[in-house]
């Protein structure tokens, strides 16, 4: 659904040569839907020689890649900072940038998210002057923005000659005091906004129950995916799909963002008429001509 949404074709998506940008809230998919990428890139025999790289500073990522997306996916898809770089310290906005401009093309590369990146200065412990710095006090909320300007005029020319994919995600943020205007932003500044391809931003919509011994589980999500900017097909989109993350499930499902597609526009009548919200059962249709 979301490869129809980007390209207006089944067997679209992400154009190579582009930068994505991907906004969304706690549990709105966003990993996963990289991964998704990373999974499909490894794959791809168009793209057998090109770098996966999933940059996570974060040390949230817990996916079983090979259960979940198969041995290919986890030979070829190399995460980043080591065990060994964690170690000597948290991830810094200045190592992205030298690491993206010394890196080989082609790749697909995947920084999740760009707010759990830190800087050099808020690292310091000590001010310009030679003071002891007081806590809360750094300056990553103008470094991080500054180096992100900086390196996107040096990137996006070699992306596209190279045919790569970079990969933005954002945490979603609430404009506080806000009028007029978005009532949601992103940390990072303004740099992404002229160089992205695509604006996707995604928030969950309804839960996803099933019953076990008598009680509702939870098991996932339907997500909403918000395109606000497409360089390719000029066109706002919207689309659903269901997410189960891992035991639940193994990922998006596409065949039951489909099938729901079916039903809303009209294709498909559903003949179970007594489901509840959320609670997505299995159910039957009929196709209408």
């Amino acid at each position: 659904m979301l490869n129809l949404a980007l390209s207006d074709t089944p067997d679209g998506g992400y154009r190579l040569g582009t930068v994505v940008h991907i906004i969304g809230d706690t549990h709105a998919g966003k990993s996963l839907l990289a991964l998704h990428l990373m999974a499909e890139a490894s794959i791809n025999k168009k793209l057998k020689d090109y770098d996966l790289i999933y940059e996570e500073p974060e040390s949230a990522m817990f996916f079983p890649v090979k259960k979940m997306f198969g041995e290919e996916a986890e030979r070829r898809i190399k995460f980043i900072p080591t065990m060994a770089e964690r170690r000597k310290g948290p991830r810094t906005v200045q190592k992205w940038h030298d690491d993206l401009l010394a890196h080989a093309v082609p790749f697909v590369w995947v920084t999740d998210s760009f707010d759990a990146l830190t800087s050099e200065e808020d690292l310091s412990t000590i001010t310009a002057d030679g003071k002891k710095k007081k806590l809360g006090k750094g300056g990553f909320r103008v470094e991080k923005p500054i180096v992100a300007k900086q390196l996107f005029p040096k990137m996006v020319g070699r992306i596209e000659a190279s045919q790569s994919i970079f990969m933005w995600i954002s945490q979603t943020i609430k404009n506080i005091g806000v009028t007029f205007g978005p009532s949601e932003t992103f940390a990072g500044g303004s740099a992404i906004t002229f160089f992205r391809a695509y604006e996707i931003w995604l928030a969950v919509v309804e839960r996803i129950y099933i019953k076990v011994r008598g009680k509702d589980r939870e098991v996932g999500a339907w997500v909403r995916a918000r395109i606000k900017k497409n360089k390719f097909t000029a066109k706002v989109k919207e689309v659903t799909f269901p997410v189960y993350p891992y035991p639940y499930g193994y990922g998006i499902d596409d065949v039951g963002a489909m099938v729901g597609w079916m039903v809303e526009e009209g294709y498909w009548e559903e003949e179970n008429k007594d489901k509840k919200k959320g609670k997505k059962g299995k159910y039957s249709f009929t196709w209408k001509r």
